[in-house]
């Protein structure tokens, strides 16, 4: 009985781990019935859903969702990208004030309020 309780948990915290990948990162279903490809799968959802979580415990981001910090570092892309397009206007001061009002756009908790 009780290794069908340890059995039960385990298959739960392996769905979640799923449910939780394909909810933050658009993974999809895995259809693969072969050993390898299942193995892929199964370490990347759930590397996918624990590295943010480390992430926000070992920096200032603890209070972010998981949302806002693909939010956060989809602003800061596009921020190194317009700037690579325009480099005369470039200088660090501005770099970094455009990059905490632009990474906090799509955020739902943002750290810094963007009027």
């Amino acid at each position: 009985m009780k290794r069908l309780l340890i059995t039960i948990h385990f298959a739960f915290q392996i769905e979640f781990v799923f449910r939780d990948a394909k909810q933050y990162w658009g993974m999809e279903d895995s259809m693969n019935i072969k050993k390898i490809p299942i193995h892929n799968w199964a370490n990347l959802s759930t590397f996918m859903v624990n590295f943010p979580h480390g992430l926000r415990q070992n920096s200032d981001m603890n209070e972010m969702s998981i949302l806002d910090l693909k939010a956060h570092y989809h602003g800061l892309k596009y921020v190194k990208e317009v700037f690579k397009l325009l480099p005369h206007l470039a200088n660090e001061y501005l770099i970094q004030k455009v990059s905490i009002k632009i990474a906090n756009l799509g955020a739902i908790h943002s750290r810094e309020r963007v009027a």
